[in-house]
């Protein structure tokens, strides 16, 4: 055969790829002979460990719910009745005596608004894991933690407008006003910000029409460049200043 250099293969469409992150958690199994196999059964020797064969698999657990029982010791003097009580200060949570822990709220946002998934879904999956909640309760508490979050959000405001330049955008929703009425379109306006060195806001505006007083309104207060389509409520912006 005459010398040749060897053409590398294609990779082929649908070839498997898996990326993993460098801080994913290995959890390590082994699979052993028994005690007595380690054992050379015509000399009576020990058998040596020369190494292993290794396999990586990507691996899931199920979501883990769990009762976080906090406990608080009470201290005192008992011979002194008007003493009163010493004990350690509670943890603070954003939604006060609250039933649920800042963790699960986190997973129901992110379930709703990271993985888009309906509410009544989330209560069908809870309800496999062997948790029991109601879709009203569960509405109840994203709306809760909706209006608490209210002054992070404008604070991000705040700063996303010190930039001076931001990029803005329009897209259309349908969405249920209220148990009796059909779908109706409402509006989600993105305005982010892109400048180095800065934090990297985005921040969603629901509105339930597509009118132009929209953006007008919310970007009253914003002095610098903004990016955006032909839309003639942003057109109006730049005519008003």
């Amino acid at each position: 055969i005459p010398t040749h250099d060897r053409k590398k293969s294609k990779s082929r469409k649908g070839d498997f790829k898996l990326e993993i992150g460098e801080d994913i958690e290995i959890v390590e199994k082994l699979i052993d002979i028994p005690e007595a196999d380690k054992v050379d059964p015509a000399t009576g020797k020990k058998l040596v460990c020369i190494g292993y064969d290794k396999s990586d698999k990507l691996a899931t657990k199920p979501e883990q719910h769990y009762i976080l029982r906090t406990l608080r010791p009470k201290y005192t003097l008992k011979e002194d009745t008007l003493y009163g009580i010493v004990q350690a200060k509670a943890d603070d949570c954003i939604i006060e005596g609250s039933k649920f822990d800042a963790s699960f709220m986190a997973y129901a946002v992110c379930d709703k608004f990271c993985h888009h998934m309906p509410l009544y879904r989330i209560t069908e999956k809870l309800k496999y894991q062997g948790v029991g909640l109601c879709r009203q309760s569960l509405t109840s508490l994203v709306i809760e933690l909706g209006l608490r979050v209210q002054p992070l959000v404008d604070q991000m405001r705040k700063q996303l407008f010190k930039q001076n330049c931001l990029f803005t955008d329009q897209t259309s929703v349908k969405f249920i006003a209220d148990r009796y009425s059909k779908t109706v379109s409402g509006s989600i306006w993105i305005y982010a910000g892109n400048k180095p060195n800065s934090p990297p806001y985005q921040i969603y505006e629901f509105t339930d029409n597509y009118r132009q007083i929209n953006p007008i309104e919310y970007l009253k207060d914003f002095e610098g460049i903004i990016h955006a389509d032909a839309y003639k409520g942003y057109v109006n912006i730049d005519k008003d200043n």
